[in-house]
């Protein structure tokens, strides 16, 4: 648990992202943490220009005693079931800290420059629970599609109010996250990783990965000192 101390303080002493990168998509397995994606909500993905599945799973269960009981998707043709395994696969991808397809301009919908995908997930983690969310905007540019935005939020089982925890614009130059606060708390008054962050913000750019989920700002995180 030592080694994701600073990435605790990077998202507001939840762990929940750090757990869902860890736990559902490879690394360092955490004890006592339970992950379940329970909602995914897609925009401009191939035929799909809105789509909505929710409750994955008996919501009436508390989440430590929950079964694995989504078994597969049923749809017409043409009723997006292959759209939601492909944004899986791109959820996947971006919380591993990988590329999106080099063919991803193909997903978007005809006539779109841009795709959005929102993930919920219910998170435990010893004795706290969280409901979590998280989500990110493909953008096609003049030359380049990549990840326009990204959101995390969260919010503790037994409170009423979520927070947006951190969130990420392209197009966003002074403050490469927000709320500004919390960029100020991370970059520390360091000119050197404000640099870095601006780097990390460069790499995520070109190589279309996630900002938030790249190794660099994982590293970053961990090279925190704050305590």
């Amino acid at each position: 648990d030592t080694k994701y101390s600073q990435i605790d303080f990077l998202f507001d002493n939840s762990l929940c992202y750090a757990i869902i990168r860890v736990q559902v998509f490879g690394g360092h397995v955490m004890k006592d943490v339970i992950v379940r994606i329970r909602g995914i909500e897609i925009a401009n993905i191939k035929n799909v220009r809105h789509g909505k599945i929710e409750h994955l799973g008996n919501v009436t269960e508390p989440i430590d005693e929950m079964k694995s009981n989504l078994l597969g998707i049923y749809g017409q043709n043409g009723s997006g079931k292959t759209a939601v395994i492909e944004v899986l696969e791109f959820l996947k991808r971006l919380m591993s800290g990988e590329s999106l397809p080099a063919e991803i301009r193909d997903y978007l919908t005809k006539g779109s420059n841009e795709a959005e995908c929102k993930f919920s997930f219910w998170v435990k983690h010893r004795e706290d629970s969280f409901e979590c969310d998280y989500q990110f905007k493909i953008q096609h540019f003049e030359k380049h599609t990549t990840i326009g935005s990204e959101k995390l939020s969260y919010k503790k089982c037994t409170s009423r109010q979520k927070k947006v925890n951190l969130e990420y614009h392209i197009d966003n130059e002074e403050f490469v996250f927000t709320p500004q606060y919390r960029f100020h708390e991370f970059v520390q008054n360091d000119q050197s990783r404000r640099i870095d962050v601006a780097v990390a913000k460069k790499l995520s750019m070109k190589e279309s990965r996630s900002f938030f989920f790249s190794d660099e700002m994982i590293k970053l995180a961990e090279t925190s000192e704050i305590p």
